[in-house]
């Protein structure tokens, strides 16, 4: 995916567990952002581990890898699953061991 204002833009919303501030987002080419309802913010790259795939099927299955550095000092890294060419699952834990889980759709 490229980055850029052709790139297609999905939402992306979830939150870590047990801590009752849902974040909100985009994603946009390859670049995620997600912001806390109390303005933690959450940035870093959202790639699939085979693109080519993504291109050449359905995309349901396919795999790849998410990693953010958070304004509050967290560092995320988390795996997805597209459930189709425009949504999926991703979870994941900060360097603490906190749980994140969020979902994407495009819109």
């Amino acid at each position: 995916m490229a980055i850029g204002s052709c790139a297609p833009t999905s939402r992306v919303a979830g939150e870590f567990a047990g801590d009752d501030d849902p974040y909100t987002g985009t994603i946009v080419g390859e670049r995620i952002e997600m912001v806390s309802r109390k303005g933690n913010r959450c940035t870093g790259s959202f790639g699939s581990i085979n693109p080519f795939a993504t291109r050449l099927t359905s995309c349901v299955g396919d795999i790849g890898t998410v990693i953010m550095t958070c304004t509050d000092g967290r560092r995320v890294t988390a795996g997805f699953v597209a459930a189709s060419c425009s949504s999926g699952m991703a979870t994941g834990a900060d360097q603490y061991g906190r749980p994140l889980n969020f979902s994407y759709t495009r819109e």
